[in-house]
């Protein structure tokens, strides 16, 4: 395998998607931070201490330039689940879709084509979510949350790839048939490193799908890497955006763990401070 590239950008990602240029990234994979679920203990963070309306809008934000920096034909693949949140007038529990609203902000840009949702089953969620709500009585069961929808998007547009390429990039029929399955069963992970990791299954299967051997993978909210390690275990380059630096530190970690070539460069404000 050739040397592959992994750049890694310490900063908010509105800010540094700046940094990526027009029409360079086939494959868009990531897990925004949710809606006031948790503190990630920067100043600079999404989600945590925003009102639901400014929360949806800095996401649409950095969609915006998502959108801006995937190739033709390019796809994103964003993985979301509902949460519960406690209504201040009634004190009671009801689900924030953020499934649906987040889904509502990507289908309106105009040069986005939506291909269909897969549904992430987690196997090993805790059992504690299955008795929330009225546990032990009727009425108010709240639905689990243990599957998550993972939204496809395509960038309008062609673009051409050589043979060579695309015969590196060859999945099996039987592969095949089971990528296309709209419901994955995958083990959750653990949360020691971040309290929020979508397992390795996930987006080495996105990036096998939606990506060719060369590509550029990009994940806006890389937390500890996962989807930048899939991508050089696959061929494909990538860029990795997070807050926190202590997570970039991690990632160039689990990087160098993969026994393969590859170029690592970790950026903070624009300057490079590790290759």
């Amino acid at each position: 395998m050739s040397k592959t590239e992994h750049k890694l950008y310490i900063g908010n990602a509105k800010q540094e998607l700046l940094n990526i240029t027009n029409n360079s990234i086939q494959l868009i994979v990531t897990s925004p931070p949710y809606w006031n679920a948790r503190n990630y203990e920067h100043s600079q963070q999404i989600g945590f201490n925003d009102t639901y309306e400014e929360y949806l809008k800095a996401l649409g934000q950095i969609f915006e330039e998502c959108v801006r920096v995937l190739l033709p034909d390019g796809k994103i693949a964003l993985n979301i689940g509902n949460i519960y949140n406690k209504d201040n007038i009634e004190k009671r529990t009801y689900t924030v879709n953020l499934v649906l609203d987040l889904w509502k902000i990507l289908s309106e840009f105009k040069v986005l084509r939506y291909m269909g949702t897969i549904f992430w089953k987690k196997t090993t969620s805790r059992n504690g979510a299955v008795l929330f709500g009225s546990y032990p009585y009727p009425s108010n069961f709240m639905i689990s949350t243990a599957l998550e929808p993972i939204h496809v998007f395509r960038k309008i547009g062609k673009r051409k790839i050589p043979k060579e390429v695309k015969e590196k990039s060859r999945i099996s029929k039987a592969e095949f048939r089971e990528l296309r399955e709209p419901i994955w069963y995958l083990n959750g992970t653990s949360k020691k490193a971040h309290p929020a990791v979508f397992p390795n299954e996930l987006p080495h299967r996105l990036i096998k799908m939606y990506s060719f051997y060369g590509d550029i993978v990009l994940d806006p909210f890389c937390g500890i890497g996962t989807a930048n390690v899939e991508a050089l275990r696959l061929g494909r380059d990538s860029i990795g955006i997070d807050v926190r630096e202590d997570y970039v530190e991690t990632t160039v970690s689990n990087l160098k763990r993969i026994k393969e070539p590859a170029a690592i460069s970790i950026f903070n404000h624009g300057e490079d401070i590790y290759e």
